[in-house]
């Protein structure tokens, strides 16, 4: 698992994203998989936990990155949205945003870390 930085809160506490890879074996595709862009979501984020824990590196040729939860700040507050009162409050529409909204900063990390590492 790979915990990536985000930003730091008000409160001074670290938002981050975890990110879990299970790398096969042998070289091949990577495929990335992202839940839970919305708090509501949160079913989403276990049947992606129980994909990864299915997995049998040694029966793999490649890798699965899996980002279970996308939007910890929506999810926190069992919200669809980030909670911030910003122009662009639903992750799901923020990828490829330029402003410095909480969910524009989560959206360029899921891609900087995520989505630019996967061949699928």
């Amino acid at each position: 698992m790979v915990r990536v930085p985000v930003v730091t809160d008000l409160d001074g506490s670290e938002i981050s994203l975890y990110i879990h890879a299970v790398v096969g074996v042998e070289p091949g595709p990577v495929l990335a998989m992202h839940t839970a862009l919305h708090g509501s979501e949160w079913q989403s984020a276990e049947i992606t936990m129980r994909v990864l824990a299915s997995l049998d590196p040694s029966r793999m040729s490649g890798a699965v990155l899996g980002l279970p939860i996308g939007n910890p700040i929506a999810l926190a507050s069992r919200n669809r949205n980030t909670r911030d009162e910003s122009d662009s409050p639903d992750l799901n529409r923020a990828f490829g945003g330029q402003e410095t909204w909480l969910t524009d900063q989560l959206a360029r990390a899921i891609t900087t870390h995520l989505l630019s590492h996967a061949t699928r």
